[in-house]
């Protein structure tokens, strides 16, 4: 029979695919030794492979050329019995199933191999006398029909339509194989995974001290980010010592690195006086500058409130006792309830800036209990004006902890340190500290306990016992000095005794206190720090605008701050009779829209 026409011809290229995938596994058929695992394997993998597209070439001739030949014999009404039972018994789920209980045998013993490879030689011999002539019955039957009853454009479509079939399911078997591949090469790796692990560490395994050092150099995003990915580095990147530096307000403003944040001068203008529970915001404005500020303002506030909620409630509890730094300067979340929250669960705090901020005097209620803000040598609590000198004396018993004072107020029989300041007070600094006042609590004292506050810097130059106090002097008869000396020393060697027992080190202490714009703080809180010894260490005091202390005060704080330089001194200008009056600094509040000052009268 002459050949037909080639642009017509619709079986003979991929006939001549097949045939060549039938020499191809007819060859590796006769090579391959069924008792080595190995090579059944790959056996199996290429049969599997080409019995897929043997299967998908019956399916592209059944929907294109057979279908399409049927109906046109049907509307000829012409009945061929080689048309209807074409692809009835071609084996072809059989042979897949054969093959697929090849992967059943590779586990099996060698004999157990070479009695399945019998078997599958014997069904491929069989397939492949009834595969070879069934494709040759196409070209030599169904070709010619189709040049009968199809025009030749219609078959030159045909023909490129069956081309472009089998060659897109070339292209789809080989990304499935190259992905069969890479997947083998997953599981031949987690099935070897401990001698690679022996051989290769991965980077989850590396010892913790070396994560330890090089999450040290991270910034905190980066640290967060890290503890993503893997268990062993979420847990490490959650080490307390790596977060000793806690800065939520730059966090909040996508700012990573460690730089000064300054108020905004609006701010606290156009808030007025701040309801924290709010819905919106009831200031005035109808420009839409102002409108955009406002929204701006907004939603800097819910970022900040939401980092630092999500601090309190998830992150500081685990890393908390690892914090040396908390720096909060002009946030406008803060309040006084999250940031007593925050110094609860950050103990070991030595540096705390929450300047510019709107907390008060309940921030450091109670903190003792907890043993916070003991270690506190930097305070900057600058534009903080609703710190009075309650405050102040909360911070004092929370210092104290550090000193080994369990609990100061028991000092003053039946009376709270905190109570004896009220804000709306006319009366002296000094009055509650007089020496009359001081002769009744001593007289009340000496019946009930034997200690009681002794604020040596107002005690009289004459008092027998104040070359030996230090904030605390045992009253008693003059007689019984002697004794009191003894007990003082073995007072003193029981509490050293227990320091040392704790571990706590009491060499440090308040070096940096910053009460700039503090205008309610009077020379009695002051002075509280500096009657139990506090101020030991200091070496900066900055008081610009706090213009109810008075010359007299500052100059008897100057007592119980040996190392205190006059230039790093500064108070208001209009105290009068100062300490250093020619060397110490002036107020730094002048024309500053962010602090009290008395003479801008803000």
């Amino acid at each position: 029979m002459a050949p037909f026409p080639e642009e017509v011809d619709v079986f003979s290229v991929p006939h001549s695919r097949m045939k060549r995938l039938v020499e191809v596994y007819n060859e590796k058929l006769g090579c391959t030794d069924f008792a080595d695992y190995g090579a059944l394997e790959s056996l199996l993998h290429e049969l599997y492979q080409t019995f897929r597209e043997f299967r998908c070439h019956e399916q592209i001739e059944n929907q294109l050329i057979m279908t399409k030949l049927k109906k046109k014999l049907k509307a000829l009404s012409i009945h061929d019995s080689a048309v209807c039972n074409c692809h009835s018994d071609n084996r072809l789920s059989d042979m897949l199933a054969l093959v697929r209980d090849g992967y059943s045998c590779t586990n099996k013993s060698a004999t157990e191999r070479l009695n399945y490879g019998l078997r599958l030689q014997h069904a491929l011999i069989e397939f492949t006398e009834k595969f070879l002539p069934h494709m040759k019955e196409e070209e030599e039957v169904f070709q010619p029909m189709l040049i009968q009853y199809f025009g030749y454009e219609e078959l030159k479509l045909l023909k490129e339509k069956v081309i472009q079939e089998h060659t897109r399911w070339q292209e789809q078997c080989a990304q499935e194989k190259c992905c069969v591949e890479l997947e083998n090469i997953d599981q031949k790796a987690d099935s070897d995974e401990d001698d690679v692990d022996e051989l290769l560490p991965s980077w989850a395994d590396l010892p913790q001290e070396i994560l330890l050092d090089i999450f040290s150099h991270l910034n905190a995003r980066d640290l967060s980010i890290s503890g993503g990915v893997c268990k062993s580095w979420y847990s490490v990147s959650r080490e307390p010592a790596l977060w000793k530096d806690l800065m939520p307000v730059h966090w909040a403003l996508g700012i990573w690195d460690q730089v000064p944040l300054w108020p905004d001068p609006y701010y606290k203008q156009g808030k007025g006086h701040a309801d924290e529970d709010a819905d919106f915001d009831e200031s005035s404005g109808s420009s839409s500058d102002e409108d955009s500020a406002s929204s701006s303002a907004a939603d800097t506030f819910k970022r900040e409130a939401a980092v630092l909620h999500c601090l309190v409630k998830y992150f500081l509890p685990v890393v908390g006792r690892g914090v040396r730094k908390i720096v909060l300067a002009t946030s406008h979340a803060l309040n006084s309830r999250l940031l007593r929250s925050i110094l609860k669960l950050c103990p070991m705090v030595r540096h705390l800036d929450i300047s510019y901020t709107d907390v008060g005097d309940t921030s450091f209620k109670g903190l003792e209990e907890f043993g916070a803000c003991s270690q506190l040598e930097h305070v900057d609590l600058s534009g903080c004006s609703l710190l009075t000198d309650v405050g102040l004396c909360r911070l004092t018993r929370c210092l104290l902890r550090r000193k080994g004072v369990e609990n100061p107020v028991n000092f003053l029989p039946g009376v709270d340190p905190c109570d004896q300041y009220s804000n709306d007070s006319t009366s002296s600094n000094l009055s509650w500290n007089s020496l009359d006042a001081w002769d009744e609590l001593a007289a009340n004292a000496s019946q009930s306990v034997p200690f009681v506050m002794h604020m040596m810097g107002r005690f009289c130059n004459g008092c027998p016992y104040r070359s030996r106090c230090s904030g605390v002097v045992c009253v008693k008869a003059e007689h019984d000095v002697a004794d009191s000396k003894v007990a003082t020393a073995d007072s003193a060697n029981s509490k050293k005794t227990t320091r040392e027992n704790s571990g706590d080190s009491v060499a440090g202490g308040l070096r940096h206190l910053n009460l700039s714009g503090c205008f309610n703080v009077t020379d009695s809180g002051l002075l509280f720090l500096s009657n139990w010894d506090l101020l030991s260490h200091l070496e900066y005091l900055d008081v610009s605008g706090c213009f109810q202390l008075t010359g007299d005060g500052l100059r008897e704080l100057m007592l119980g701050t040996p190392r205190l330089q006059p230039k790093n001194l500064f108070y208001c200008d209009y105290v009068d009779n100062g300490p250093f009056k020619d060397s110490a600094n002036g107020c730094q509040n002048l024309q500053c829209v962010s602090r009290a000052c008395c003479q801008s009268g803000e």
